[in-house]
């Protein structure tokens, strides 16, 4: 009996396990020699290969790299080589050689302190791996050998990686075993949501942007290996700051990028009070202007609370010298490249760890304060007592409560030739405070007579770094205006600035504070002069008198942890921003109307100016509350448990937007809602091309329109399965310079085969008009569509990977509201489990569903709208495809190769194909018709067949199969298009079907088709606003008119009646192709039909021949699980399956007892299996969903339509990388 897909894995561990090989890197001729580090130690070669006996191995940790998705357990090799000169060096990165060397075996996993962009990055023996650029490589590589300054600041270079994927024996029990450890080692962070529609809707977005890479990833992929810049930190604070003032996109150009040349990316701040990591996405920055950005930065440094005030500043300080070190640097003549688009990362040590000795802190940089009144042996001092009390609320930035004098006189400037750093003379002086007052309870002091006490304090460990060079240029370069940003040395003034003047207003605040406090003082002095010896003077705080007021918000917080919130001058300064007046709770405290950064409170608004300003509503109560116990040091544990799990955290902020809540199923609970102008289903070539051709327009005509596109696929381009041989006739139309920006077609067609094939030899046919591929490009449509997703999100598109479309919603009048995405953790008996989130309801007046062949939802639009009334039944076809490295001297890079006859009979619809890609790739596949007859044939064990011919075995043979995957593709063609519109959506791409059969190609068509319908939908959406009927469904009825007025009409036109013609069987459907291809071409006065749907066409088994296939070798064939484990396919195990069984019992009376259990075999994945049960005595149906690659198969072929296809939670499904 088989088991679904993890078992099986599990159970073949011992078997065969998957890892990535590649090619070795030349230490000296990627310039490592920089002066930063011995240079033996940094002369370490990596390979990874899987012959070389002398290698050890590299581990994975995290099956999610978007590297190691096809198994948990993935591992490839390591060793050194010191001895391989520049040409050896190109012979093993072009053949694979191996090299001998001593090896180490390593951690490969997940970079877990990135905190901007959207490149997954990995980190290997702390290396970080980043897909490699070239003019990113460049950049290092002339940077490393050129002694500039400015190695200082940006991270060692170390070369570069090739990584593949192959096959390796299993691992030995004790090394599996050191591996688990490593990984439950490795696993002690958790999540914590707050409870807010917009972290709802990132939550599970932020856990896949580690999937998510926004260059192209190949199956042989090269990395940059660079220094880990938070590797010597224990918990890292870190901001990602976009420098300069040119943008791509829309929307970054409508941020601090234009008015500033900054823009932040991305925050990481770790508060050790909590002990969690609060991180803002890149979206946040996008909703900052010039005032809210500088209260954002003061809160990156002031705002965890973990350093007191002149540490923070001392901090700040050396961060801006150094960053005037890299401002002059670059103003140097001689600096020898011209920045654009990059970034600097501010880095500080969160961990406070003064007060134990721990060595997190520069020795270079540090300031000594020293705090005495007098060399008296009668001095003054502060010891502070306490009691506890849970609902203490005490300014947690009056961290400083002596009065006393510093003797310490030195100036900032002679602190800093001495390699002291900085001190901020107004800071007050330093008292080490007790471990009661760290705890958060309420204080008293008291004056007792002591000596002269002296403090030493370190100045934490920072840096300042630039990092993503991806545009950087070379002076010499031609056409480097076209790149280059003036506006980077504006950006780094303007954020020293900012920076100087957050010192400043810290100052002037802690000056008022400590005046305040003096006052308050001498208000409750009991008992004589502070000087006397028995004297005493204390402070009790009441939780009553404590109110933080904010500009736009006062919250009190009570003994039961909760609050009262009031709205006040929205006019005013929105950001990070607190003052700190103690006033009586009953009283609203008027807002402060000077600047005020510190940073105490998280205001939830956006700025006004911002096209995603939102306001602050009562739903968002508890998010306040949240948010405002996370920044406050002097809230209670007991406060505090109420919230959060005593556990190290990490809380993901995103954009705040506003959101509204409904609820479809009261039991459980209400959804959140979001609106947009634009939905679209399905980040696909239809889907990506709307989107982008949306916001063109915008751009065009001036104005702004909110486009979301959701994508079931934990990345964008996971999911998609193409051929493919790419026509770039809509790609040019939609980004006419797609070759300056850097789109994946690297290989153009330079020769067309075309075989008819028997069993053992093959026939040389004139190839057809339709098949000449002149101008064509041999790709990875995944690969594609990451590219798009790309220029998507620079345009201001929000894609959302990883959210499921699950229901389409509906106005009271019926039309087209939007989708909802599925809820997650919902366990296998239907009910919420522990980890269980409510899906999302994305809200538009206009919905584009780009679902692909055969959508979900898309089914329930035909039936509610009737779109298939007037249209021919859709007929199916079932690909599956293999990608394979093979020898060079086998491969021909561009030669594309199409067969008809074997191994199909001559009653089946189909044929083969085999494409030459680059870098010794070969992509071969069948494609089966799914109105076949027979149901004992199997398309898996037919595609098996297909490569023991001698066309496939002589390129295949020798070489290794790096990926499995399948899908179902629309073949009806011009009659079977249903009708497009209703209200308030359109079907767009291969959704609706646009294949063209015998071109073998429907990219092409599928993104046209989306720029056709962005084209009405942007028309429609316009006057709309314009006429201000948002009430008013909108129908696009102009999109079918474009549509038959474009090329892609007379495309389909063309071939209208081929793909029918076979109906009639191999030869007379070959014979009328003919016919129809060079006489009529599209002409004929008829237009034939499909009859019936492809699984009503299927025999009953008694009319039917067994078919026998033979058995796998292990070399070019394979057995179905392995190759399902090559999908990269995974589903959450405890979740409803998401095949739908209407009816088991039809299942058992007509799938088994008429058609011998017909689903076993139509299946590529081992989905359904017939098994014999305890005390049954016939076979059962079983479902194993985990084993589905999503191709849609069972919903088209099976015989009653007994089973639905529904989307699963989101990321769930195959992780195809290059297919």
């Amino acid at each position: 009996m088989k088991q679904n897909i993890i078992q099986q894995q599990q159970q073949q561990q011992q078997q065969q396990q998957l890892f990535y090989s590649g090619c070795s890197i030349n230490p000296k001729k990627d310039g490592w020699m920089d002066g930063r580090a011995d240079p033996e130690q940094m002369a370490d070669e990596i390979q990874f290969n899987n012959n070389n006996n002398n290698t050890k191995n590299i581990y994975s940790n995290n099956s999610s790299s978007p590297l190691l998705n096809s198994s948990s357990s993935s591992r490839c090799s390591i060793s050194s080589n010191n001895n391989v000169n520049n040409q050896e060096e190109e012979e093993i990165i072009n053949n694979n050689n191996v090299q001998d060397g001593n090896g180490e075996e390593m951690i490969l996993e997940q970079f877990s302190n990135q905190v901007g962009g959207h490149c997954a990055i990995l980190s290997i023996h702390g290396k970080i791996c980043k897909p490699m650029i070239p003019r990113e490589h460049q950049f290092y590589r002339r940077m490393s050998t050129s002694g500039s300054r400015l190695l200082s600041f940006i991270p060692s270079f170390h070369g570069i990686a090739h990584i593949l994927k192959t096959e390796q024996p299993p691992l030995p029990q004790q090394q599996q075993q050191q591996i688990d450890q490593q990984q439950s080692n490795n696993t002690t962070i958790n999540s914590i949501y707050v409870n807010s529609p917009s972290s709802q809707l990132f939550r599970t977005f932020s856990k896949q942007k580690k999937k998510t890479t926004k260059h192209p990833i190949n199956t042989t992929q090269q990395y940059i290996l660079l220094e880990d810049l938070t590797k010597k930190y224990s918990r890292p604070s870190i901001i990602d700051i976009k420098m300069g003032t040119r943008q791509k996109g829309a929307i970054c150009q409508s941020t601090t990028s234009t008015t500033l040349g900054i823009r932040i990316c991305g925050i990481r701040i770790y508060c050790s009070d909590i002990n969690a990591n609060i991180i803002y996405d890149r979206f946040y920055g996008r909703t900052l202007n010039q005032e809210t950005l500088a209260s954002t930065l003061s809160h990156f440094f002031y705002g965890s609370n973990n350093y007191r005030v002149e540490e923070t500043t001392d901090i700040i300080n050396c961060i801006i010298e150094k960053l005037e070190n890299i401002k002059e640097i670059i103003l140097c003549k001689d600096f020898p490249f011209k920045l654009y688009s990059s970034s600097l990362l501010l880095i500080y040590e969160g961990l406070n760890q003064n007060n134990n000795n721990n060595k997190l802190f520069n020795n270079s940089l540090y300031s000594e304060d020293i705090s005495s009144s007098s060399s008296s042996s009668s001095s003054d001092s502060i010891s502070i007592s306490s009691e506890v009390d849970s609902s203490c609320d005490i300014d947690s930035n009056v961290s400083t409560l002596s009065d006393l004098e510093s003797d310490d006189d030195d100036d900032d400037e002679a602190r800093v030739e001495r390699g002291e750093g900085r001190r901020d003379s107004s800071a007050g002086d330093d008292v080490e405070l007790s471990a009661a007052h760290q705890n958060n309870q309420k204080f008293t002091t008291t004056t007792t007579k002591t000596t002269t006490t002296t403090t030493t304090t370190l100045t934490a460990e920072n840096d300042v770094k630039l990092i993503d060079f991806a545009h950087a240029i070379e002076e010499n370069e031609e056409n480097q205006d076209s790149l280059e940003d003036d506006g980077y040395i504006f950006g780094i003034t303007n954020l020293i600035n900012i920076l100087v003047n957050i010192i400043k207003d810290k100052t002037m605040e802690q000056q008022q504070q400590q005046s305040s406090l003096t006052r308050h003082n001498d208000n409750n002095h009991v008992g004589g002069s502070s000087t006397s010896s028995s004297a005493s003077s204390s402070i009790n705080t009441s939780p009553s008198s404590s109110t933080h007021s904010l500009h736009n918000y006062n919250i009190n917080i009570n003994n039961n942890g909760n609050h009262n919130q009031k709205r006040m001058d929205s006019q005013q300064h929105n950001g990070f921003d607190s003052s700190h007046d103690h006033s009586s709770s009953s009283t609203n405290t008027t807002p402060s109307t000077s600047p005020n950064t510190s940073g105490n409170m998280l205001s939830l608004t956006t700025p006004s100016s911002s096209s995603h300003a939102v306001e602050i509503q009562g739903r968002r109560r508890k998010m306040l509350r949240f948010q405002r116990v996370l920044n406050n040091n002097n809230i209670s544990k007991t406060v505090l448990n109420s919230f959060i799990k005593p556990s190290t955290t990490t809380v993901y902020y995103n954009n705040n937007r506003g959101f509204s809540t409904s609820s479809s199923n009261e039991d459980l609970g209400p959804r959140d809602s979001d609106q947009f102008d634009v939905v679209i289903v399905g980040a696909g070539p239809s889907g990506l091309s709307a989107a982008i051709r949306i916001k063109q327009l915008c751009q065009e005509q001036g104005k702004d329109l909110r486009v979301c596109v959701v994508e079931k696929g934990a990345e964008v381009g996971s999911h998609i399965l193409s051929g493919a041989v790419l026509q770039p006739t809509a790609l040019d139309e939609l980004i006419p310079d797609w070759k300056e920006k850097g789109a994946p077609l690297n290989t153009p067609v330079k020769e067309d085969a075309f075989y008819f094939l028997t069993e053992s030899n093959k026939i040389r046919l004139p190839t057809p008009r339709l098949l000449h591929n002149e101008g064509n490009y041999i790709v990875s449509m995944g690969n594609v569509v990451r590219w798009l997703g790309q220029q998507a999100e620079e345009m201001g598109v929000e894609i959302y990977p990883g959210f499921a479309a699950s229901e389409v919603l509906y106005k009271e009048d019926g039309s087209v509201d939007g989708i909802a995405t599925s809820d997650v953790g919902i366990g296998k008996d239907g009910k919420p489990t522990s980890h269980f989130t409510r899906g999302m309801e994305l809200r538009a007046p206009l919905t584009l569903f780009a679902e692909g062949c055969r959508g979900s939802l898309t089914k329930t639009l035909f039936s509610k709208f009737d779109l298939r009334d007037d249209c021919d039944v859709q007929t199916f076809g079932l690909g599956i495809k293999e990608l394979w490295q093979v020898k060079p001297e086998v491969f021909q890079a561009g030669k594309v190769v199409h067969t008809l006859g074997h191994p199909l009979s001559t009653d089946t619809y189909g044929g083969s194909f085999m494409y030459h890609m680059e870098d010794n790739l070969v992509s071969i596949g069948l494609v089966v018709g799914l109105d076949y007859e027979n149901p004992y044939l199997n398309p898996y064990q037919e595609f098996q067949r297909m490569k023991q011919h001698p066309v496939f075995r002589s390129v295949l043979e020798g070489g290794q199969c790096i990926q499995y995957g399948a899908r179902t593709i629309n073949e009806g063609g011009l009659q079977s298009i249903p009708k497009l519109i209703f209200p308030g959506g359109a079907l767009i791409g291969c959704t609706a079907g646009f294949v063209n059969v015998p071109k073998i190609k429907g990219n092409h068509n599928a993104m046209k088709t989306g720029m056709l319908a962005a084209e009405a939908a942007f028309e429609s959406l316009i006057k709309q606003k314009e006429e201000e009927e948002s009430n008013k469904a909108i129908v696009l009825e102009n999109y079918p008119e474009k549509l038959k007025k474009s090329w892609v009409w007379s495309d389909l036109k063309e071939v209208k009646n081929i793909r029918p013609s076979f109906h009639w069987g191999f030869l007379p459907g070959l014979i009328y192709s003919a016919l129809e291809m060079y006489i009529f071409r599209g002409n004929a006065p008829w237009t034939l039909s499909h009859g019936k749907p492809d699984h009503q066409r299927t025999k009953p088994a008694s009319e039917s021949t067994k078919i026998t296939y033979p058995k796998p070798d292990g070399l070019v064939t394979f057995d179905l699980m392995t190759s399902v484990s090559r999908s990269g396919t995974n589903h959450e195990e405890n979740q409803p399956a998401h095949l739908k069984v209407r009816d088991y019992k039809v299942a058992e009376r007509v799938n088994r007892d008429i058609y011998d259990g017909p689903e076993g075999r139509f299946c590529p994945a081992g989905v359904y299996e017939w098994v014999e049960k305890d005390g049954q005595k016939d076979k059962q149906l079983q479902i194993n969903a985990q084993n589905c690659v999503h191709c849609k198969t069972c919903d088209i072929k099976d015989p009653t339509q007994n089973i639905d296809f529904t989307v699963p939670e989101g990321t769930g499904g195959p992780q195809y990388g290059s297919m």
